[in-house]
């Protein structure tokens, strides 16, 4: 297995659940 690549696809999960936290938070803020 390429470490390497494990790493930067546990980052990019990571990336993910960050811009969907993001998102959520912008779907739930009052105007």
């Amino acid at each position: 297995m390429d470490v390497t690549h494990g790493t930067k696809q546990l980052h990019w999960d990571r990336w993910l659940d960050l811009q969907a936290h993001i998102c959520k938070l912008n779907v739930n803020a009052p105007e």
